[in-house]
């Protein structure tokens, strides 16, 4: 089973904007060591062998849980494969800093979520963030990152 997460977007900007925005993430946080934003479309491997990718949202045939759950389109996603062989917890940290800091960078409405069960991690709306009140997920290292005042919610799928 491949663990995957996504971040969807409800944005103005373009792929490529937010593959810029993520690729300055990933080199400000060592996650990668290269400029790869035109590699981030296509998907790339970084530290760790963590997979990413930047795309248009597609919303599955079943709905979007997004916008069905939560009320908005995502229009901008970015996708998220852990390397099994490497540490899981790092790479979700990974994941969770470049997140962390896309929030701080936009004002959009934004849900990061684990793919294969919808876990909600994060959902920001109207300028309002909720994570997930799981502490497992939101671990102190992890809340540190936030730049903006949040509320603890469980979530279910």
């Amino acid at each position: 089973m491949a663990l995957d997460y996504m971040v969807a977007v409800a944005t103005d900007r373009s792929v490529s904007e937010i593959a810029t925005l993520v690729n300055s993430i990933c080199l400000s946080g060592d996650i990668s060591g290269q400029t790869i934003a035109t590699s981030l479309i296509d998907g790339v491997s970084v530290r760790r062998g963590l997979y990413i990718r930047v795309s248009a949202a597609r919303s599955p045939a079943w709905g979007d849980p997004i916008e069905e759950q939560f009320g908005f389109k995502p229009t901008v996603s970015i996708f998220f494969r852990l390397n099994k062989t490497e540490s899981l917890d790092v790479q979700v940290t990974d994941v969770l800093f470049i997140a962390t800091k896309l929030l701080a960078a936009t004002s959009d409405d934004m849900g990061v979520y684990f793919l294969e069960s919808g876990d909600v991690w994060a959902i920001r709306r109207a300028g309002s963030l909720e994570i997930n009140s799981a502490p497992f997920m939101w671990t102190p290292e992890r809340t540190e990152m936030l730049n903006q005042s949040y509320t603890r919610l469980p979530y279910a799928p």
